[in-house]
């Protein structure tokens, strides 16, 4: 009978009506207060120590589960810990990609530096080698080559084609303007000055309007050649020669810088309009070109005056010859120069 009672018992433990439904109590309780179905004390003594095993398979197995778990847990901390490896290495690979990038970098950054600066010095170079081509093209002309030997024809803008002449020597400069003796007057009205006149092999004016359609179509130099009665001969050179147009007066509108050896008798007449005895621009209280003779870009009136008149004997008491007021240092307008010359080409800028 106590065989069958305990498989009974047994059998409904197995059913799922073990410890927690039987509500056995842990504590100090008499064993009286438990019943169940009719369980006596007797019943009590002899299911309770299996209820216990039966609870204390049931921790074993809490346990192994979660022993289970804190394996599978521990596994996937392990499967992280490869794939956290496997990134560090990816990323120290890309690092290191990177590290020789910014090197290859810095080598071309030093390679360009390095290609600069011998850039810059060969351009120093080329800058040198210009300046002294520059030197030697611009060296003053020798006295048996002062006057033009070669005359061709040249356009500019809407003008008919037109003589010029230039040196055999240096073709690139053409000459505007011509003084060796009295023969041709250059006390003439406006019209003559715009269109030019004289005799292109000797005293000459090439005309304003063909200086401006020159200049203005791109920077020029002038070259202005001086000899006074006794053989002298000096020059003035201006980089950056522009005549406006006759809308303006043909304002000398810039000469640029000067260098030479007849000092600079043009760089205050920069900004004047050109005056004519019948067109009065200056900013005299009587027509400069009217009282010396010959027009130019008078202001009130001159410190040069390269179309004035002509004396052969290199000298004019009445100050009103053909001047270069530096010429001689100290500002002597009685001195009338028996040569001039000015030429133009364009600039090397």
């Amino acid at each position: 009978m106590r065989e069958l009672l305990k498989v009974i018992i047994f059998h409904y433990l197995l059913q799922g009506l073990a410890g927690d439904q039987l509500n056995i109590p842990h504590t100090n309780h008499l064993d009286e207060d438990f019943s169940k179905d009719g369980c006596l004390s007797y019943c009590l003594s002899e299911v309770k120590p299996i209820v216990i095993g039966l609870n204390q398979l049931k921790e074993r197995d809490a346990i192994n589960k979660l022993n289970e778990k804190i394996h599978n847990l521990e596994n996937e901390l392990e499967m992280y810990k490869l794939q956290l490896t496997h990134k560090e290495n990816q990323v120290k690979a890309r690092d290191s990609l990177l590290n020789e990038k910014d090197e290859s970098i810095k080598a071309k950054n030093e390679l360009l530096v390095a290609k600069d600066e011998q850039f810059q010095d060969y351009r120093a170079q080329i800058e040198e080698k210009n300046l002294e081509l520059l030197k030697y093209k611009l060296q003053d002309i020798p006295h048996s080559s002062l006057y033009a030997d070669g005359i061709h024809r040249m356009k500019v803008g809407n003008l008919p084609a037109f003589q010029v002449s230039y040196l055999s020597s240096s073709p690139d400069w053409i000459v505007i303007q011509r003084r060796i003796d009295g023969s041709v007057d250059f006390d003439r009205d406006w019209l003559d000055y715009k269109n030019g006149f004289g005799d292109i092999e000797g005293n000459f004016f090439i005309g304003l309007e063909k200086l401006h359609l020159l200049t203005q179509s791109r920077p020029h130099e002038l070259y202005i050649q001086l000899r006074d009665v006794k053989g002298t001969a000096k020059y003035a050179r201006y980089d950056d020669f522009h005549v406006s147009s006759e809308n303006d007066n043909y304002k000398l509108n810039s000469i640029g810088k000067f260098s030479g050896t007849a000092g600079d008798s043009l760089v205050d007449h920069v900004g004047d309009m050109f005056t004519t005895r019948d067109q009065d621009h200056d900013t005299a209280r009587f027509n400069c070109a009217k009282n010396k003779r010959g027009g130019w870009w008078y202001h009130d009136c001159l410190h040069s005056n390269l179309n004035a008149e002509y004396h052969d004997e290199g000298y004019d008491p009445n100050r009103d010859g053909i001047s270069w007021g530096s010429w001689s240092g100290d500002w002597n307008y009685t001195i009338s120069l028996t040569f001039t010359q000015m030429m133009i080409r364009p600039s090397l800028k």
